[in-house]
């Protein structure tokens, strides 16, 4: 039996606890080739972004030279390794968890996460940083300048090695921001603000040569494109057809999962049939020839499955109902929702709508459908299910989705009717709804 890496994100911990792994390490290679340092590419939550980030972190850091092959010697990329593993600094960033409760939380809570990614790659290199360097970082009072005082430092110092900076939800505390606080959302991203501040800096790090590679994934390309003027040379693989498959799981690697877990080969074809009707349908490029299954929700039928050798009773994962229930949030951006609300009453009763892609958002211009539909593309919660004459047609990715969708209007009927959950008895009617399209009565 294979030993699922539910919520694994570190590749260290799960190669070396021989959790199951699906290799990706061939998009190393490939990212590589682009001749692209600075890659810009997002996903929906819970596709596996945080775990890639850290393969390419054990891959390029000097410091787990001496555990490449231990690392990567079964994989793709360890029987065809590049000329740049394991010769860079590594700085690694993660967003995730910023309190946006005020403008101070969302300030102090952003500037903690640069000092301590600063300072844990100092840690690894107490030859090139001394512990008075390491220090400093405390005492600096902007993400600004933490970033400033390594890229001096490396440079009066005159280390060998170039930096590679990994950051990960980069965009998950303003999107926050977005729905509850538009207007701080404008204040952090304006020209002044410090997250502009922040991405500028390492900008002018790339000018000087000391960053050589950077890559950023997140949710949404929101934030990234309200700070172009102050960030503009990053390559964006989020629709390019190359990298459809580089998270999530096709449809032979959910077989190969299903075959790991022991699910009789009797079982397997209903299985998929299932598990494609709940988590498949995933598609980031209209040309791409294959749709992605959500991995989270893959993992968690397989650790379900395989602990109590029976389906869950519940398929829709408690965890991403939690992350995807915020559905509502967008809807309520620049105070919308009334008039968002056809757009869902649209995909609920024909399955799909037509809209242009935004590929940079602009906050200074009026807020469009087309906005809405982009961003709900983005998170996951639409997908494309074709091209035509120029628009793409969006559509409802699964049934998880679809679900969640007729929750948020259920809410939606509560408080307009001041009825209390109690009163309105729909739990079985949604999942009627969801699984067979059937209209409530």
């Amino acid at each position: 039996m294979i030993r699922i890496p539910y919520d694994i994100n570190n590749y260290e911990k799960l190669i070396n606890d021989g959790y199951y792994y699906v290799d990706r390490t061939n998009y190393i290679a490939l990212l590589e080739t682009l001749g692209a340092p600075y890659i810009f590419l997002v996903r929906p939550r819970r596709f596996g972004k945080s775990l890639f980030l850290s393969t390419l972190q054990h891959y390029y850091g000097i410091e787990h030279k001496d555990k490449f092959q231990q690392l990567f010697g079964k994989y793709y990329i360890g029987q065809h390794p590049t000329p740049l593993a394991n010769s860079y600094l590594v700085l690694s960033l993660s967003f995730a968890g910023i309190q946006t409760d005020t403008t101070e939380t969302t300030y102090q809570d952003f500037l903690r996460t640069v000092q301590f990614g600063v300072r844990a790659l100092m840690s690894n290199f107490p030859e090139w940083f001394n512990a008075d360097s390491i220090r400093q970082i405390a005492q600096l009072d902007s993400p600004t300048a933490v970033i400033q005082h390594l890229l001096q430092t490396i440079k009066t110092k005159a280390i060998p090695a170039k930096l590679y900076v990994l950051i990960d939800d980069y965009d998950l505390f303003a999107k926050e921001l977005l729905a509850f606080d538009f207007s701080n959302f404008k204040n952090i991203a304006s020209k002044n603000g410090f997250v502009r501040k922040f991405y500028e800096i390492l900008k002018k790090g790339t000018h000087s040569g000391i960053i050589a590679r950077m890559f950023i994934t997140g949710v949404t390309p929101i934030t990234l494109d309200s700070l172009t003027s102050g960030f503009n040379i990053a390559s964006k693989l989020t629709t390019d057809v190359r990298f459809n498959e580089l998270f999530g799981f096709t449809k032979e690697e959910v077989i190969a999962v299903l075959n790991g877990i022991g699910m009789p080969a009797e079982e397997t074809p209903f299985a998929l049939q299932e598990l494609a009707f709940w988590y498949n349908g995933y598609l980031f490029n209209a040309d791409a020839s294959e749709r992605i299954y959500n991995p989270d929700m893959i993992l968690y039928f397989a650790k379900e499955y395989l602990a109590n050798n029976k389906y869950p009773k519940d398929l829709l994962d408690t965890n991403i109902a939690s992350d995807y229930r915020k559905i509502r949030n967008l809807f309520k951006i620049n105070d919308k929702e009334a008039e968002n609300l056809h757009l869902i009453q649209k995909l609920l009763s024909d399955g799909y709508t037509n809209a242009q892609l935004t590929r940079e958002f602009n906050f200074e211009r009026a807020w469009t459908s087309d906005d809405l539909v982009s961003l709900l593309f983005y998170q996951g919660i639409l997908t494309i299910k074709d091209e035509s004459l120029g628009e793409v047609i969006f559509e409802i990715p699964n049934a998880v989705i679809k679900q969640l969708y007729y929750q948020y209007l259920h809410q939606l009927t509560l408080e307009e009717t001041k009825l209390s959950e109690r009163q309105v008895s729909t739990t079985k009617k949604v999942l009627e709804l969801a699984r067979h399209n059937k209209s409530i009565s």
